[in-house]
């Protein structure tokens, strides 16, 4: 089977239960994220045919689940295969932390290369698992949006420029992840990328026409 037909076939496992995109973002965790054809066929047996984002992430996030999948000629898996298992969660939260708060979206994880995910995992520890962090999102977002602003001259004796709270709209968004808590296994109803970033804006609008 080519790399090409297989990632057909496990995107189109996931099409059924996922939209277009996060049903390719699966195909593409399991086969140049992780990267291991020899376990490939025994991670998706363990999913018990709940071919979803959330089942797979569910899947991942569970190391005893991942110490009792083999390789297809029953062997253990090799410690970097698992540790590769183990990393793919804390990725994606460091490509969120790194974008902004969820309140405002969610990275392109498509765009994520193998290269990428390769220099996270030589510094992953199972010990020491990256989670999604609203406040530091909102600060990477900040300094992201005052890099993209023309440079201006501050007002003498001031230093809001580098209080992401004196920014209402920032404050705003920063108080609205943190009312909401979003962790997208808590909404497995919310199968789409985008209806998790639909939802939560409607959330954070019903919630600034209240403040």
């Amino acid at each position: 089977m080519s790399g090409s037909s297989g990632q057909r076939s496990i995107t189109k496992l996931f099409s059924d239960n996922e939209s277009e995109a996060a049903a390719h973002l699966c195909a593409k965790i399991i086969q140049t994220w992780i990267n291991h054809k020899e376990s490939q066929q025994n991670l998706l047996d363990a999913m018990k045919e709940d071919y979803t984002m959330v089942g797979l992430l569910t899947i991942l996030d569970d190391e005893n689940i991942i110490n009792s999948i083999k390789n297809k000629d029953g062997s253990d898996l090799p410690t970097s295969v698992k540790k590769r298992m183990m990393a793919v969660h804390s990725f994606m939260n460091t490509l969120q932390n790194e974008f902004g708060p969820i309140s405002i979206g969610q990275p392109d994880y498509l765009q994520a290369s193998k290269t990428q995910f390769d220099n996270f995992v030589m510094m992953y520890s199972s010990a020491n698992p990256v989670h999604y962090d609203g406040e530091l999102a909102m600060r990477m977002y900040s300094s992201r949006k005052r890099l993209e602003r023309p440079s201006s001259v501050a007002t003498p004796g001031t230093d809001s420029d580098d209080d992401d709270t004196s920014d209402p709209v920032n404050t705003a968004i920063l108080e609205a992840d943190k009312k909401l808590k979003w962790d997208t296994k808590e909404f497995p109803e919310l199968k789409d990328v985008s209806q998790w970033v639909d939802f939560e804006l409607r959330g954070y609008t019903q919630d600034a026409r209240h403040a």
